[in-house]
Parts: C-alpha cells; sequence; structure tokens
C-alpha cells in the first residue's frame, strides 16, 4: 500500500479560496492521504466551507487564539500521522497529480529526504500568470528558491523539529536551511501547483517590506556559518556598487574564515574598483 501523505492546511479567515484549495488536497490522484486543516482562531465562520465535505481523511481543529502561521503548522504536524508530509496555504491549490509525483520519487530515492516542483502564479480569478522555475538547493544561500510545492519524510520532521515561531514571513526558509544542513534535497523539475496572488495574501502584504528583509536576513544569520554569512553580504553590496560595505563584509568573512578565497577575492576586486573611481576623479 502507498505510504500515508499528511497534508497540513492552516487558514485565517480564508472563506473565499478555501474550497478550491481543500478541493485540490482530496481530489489527488494518489489517494492514501490525511488532510489537517487548522483555524487559527478565525473571525469568519468556515464551517459553511468545511461542511461541505464529507471525506473521512479530513479532519479539523481550532486554535484557541490566532497564533500564527508558524504555531499553525505546530499543531497540525502534532497530530499528523503520515510517513510523508507537507503543507499546503488556504488560497492555493495543487496539480490533482501533485502528490503522487512527488511521493513517487520519494518512493523511489531513499537517498532523497526531500523534494519539491515548480509553480505557477494565478491571479485573484484564477487567471494563470507566470510560470515558476524553482532552484537549486544550494541556491538557498541566496533566497528562498524552495517554493510552495514540496513533500518530506517524516524523519525529516522528527529530526529538524517544529517551525520557528519568530520566523514569521520566513518560517518555510528558516526550515529549508535547517533541512539542507542534514537532508538530502532534490528538485522535480515539473509544474505541479498553482500559486495565487491577491491584495489580501501574505505575499502582497509585506512584500518588499522592511520586516521581511529583517525576518529574512535573520533566517540567513542564524543558519549560515558567519564566514558564508558574511561574504553573500559582501557579494550582495559588491554587485550593487557599494565597495565600502562590500569591502567591510569580505573582512568580517575573513575574520571567521582566513581561508575562504572567495572573500580574499572579492576584497581585492571592491579596493581595485574604489582606487579605480578615485583615479578616474570620482570620489564618493
Amino acid at each position: 500500500m502507498n505510504k500515508k501523505v499528511s497534508i497540513v492546511l492552516p487558514t485565517y479567515n480564508g472563506t473565499q479560496y478555501l474550497y478550491e484549495s481543500v478541493t485540490s488536497c482530496l481530489n489527488q490522484s494518489y489517494g492514501n492521504i490525511e488532510l489537517i486543516i487548522v483555524d487559527d482562531c478565525s473571525i469568519e465562520d468556515i464551517s459553511h466551507v468545511i461542511n461541505r465535505f464529507h471525506d473521512v481523511r479530513m479532519r479539523m481543529i481550532r486554535n484557541h487564539s490566532n497564533l500564527g502561521l508558524p504555531a499553525s503548522l505546530n499543531a497540525g504536524f502534532k497530530i499528523a500521522t503520515g510517513d510523508y508530509l507537507t503543507w499546503t496555504s488556504d488560497d492555493n491549490y495543487y496539480d490533482p497529480d501533485a502528490v503522487k509525483v512527488m511521493a513517487e520519487r520519494l518512493d523511489e530515492n531513499p537517498g532523497i529526504d526531500f523534494v519539491y516542483c515548480n509553480y505557477t502564479f494565478v491571479d485573484s480569478k484564477g487567471g494563470m500568470g507566470d510560470a515558476i522555475r524553482t532552484g537549486k538547493p544550494e541556491e538557498l544561500d541566496f533566497q528562498n528558491c524552495i517554493g510552495p510545492c514540496f513533500l518530506y519524510r517524516r524523519k525529516v520532521y522528527e529530526a529538524v523539529g517544529d517551525y520557528d515561531l519568530n520566523c514569521t514571513l520566513a518560517e518555510d526558509y528558516d526550515y529549508w536551511l535547517r533541512i539542507r544542513k542534514r537532508f538530502a534535497m532534490e528538485r522535480i523539475d515539473d509544474y505541479r501547483y498553482f500559486f495565487r496572488l491577491h491584495e489580501s495574501s501574505l505575499t502582497e502584504r509585506y512584500r518588499d517590506t522592511d520586516y521581511l528583509h529583517k525576518q529574512v536576513e535573520m533566517v540567513k544569520k542564524k543558519n549560515m556559518p558567519g564566514s558564508t554569512y558574511f561574504f553573500l553580504k559582501s557579494r550582495e553590496f559588491y554587485l550593487s556598487g557599494n565597495n565600502r560595505e562590500s569591502f567591510k563584509y569580505s573582512l568580517l568573512s575573513i575574520a571567521f574564515n582566513p581561508f575562504n578565497g572567495h572573500a580574499w577575492n572579492i576584497t581585492v576586486r571592491a579596493v581595485f574598483r574604489k582606487f579605480k573611481k578615485i583615479f578616474n576623479g570620482h570620489l564618493y
């Protein structure tokens, strides 16, 4: 028999798209699933949506207060019984074969512990937008390149633990970085998920905000060696043309690891570019 897949679906006042999201979970071609809906103390009454379904594979729990996404995920996974685990959002939806494709890849490759697929943006009315190809695991140093369509083994959850309550808006990025330290991750170059962009979504509300940038920086600093973190900061400033900050951060990287050749390289390049500007009469 196929291994059981647990899908955790947190929701907070998500009645607008919740029916479509739940339907996409229950209509997976991979039948051995359980769907755990976590109501984060919604003000809206979501029962009129949930009561439309009569499926023994679905159950719902409700937080006693509004706890946020990381805590809701933790509550859902605490009661999950699946061999493979994932979570989705109340405004997004799966391709019918998404779970099947990912579960089969894990079944066929015991050395792989975490898999993920590409996804497609949709708008508030369901219109198709850009198709987004996810990145390779090593690209996590630069950005959250995994995307919203993923599946991992129970042993990953047992080893890595809960989502960090302090990493709101970057809780997934933090979790992927923690997983990468200990487990093998693999991209499935296939489009199996639909990510909705609308005014009420967290993605749209916090896009390019200072708070989001601070959360991402905190997650990187938390999960990366000092030499790597400061080198990446140096590289970022170098690419933006800020030689002074690039030089500063490259020295910090070298302080953590004097043998970091990449940091030495960018230090020399930043100094050379600075003096080139000075000689050209462009002091800054």
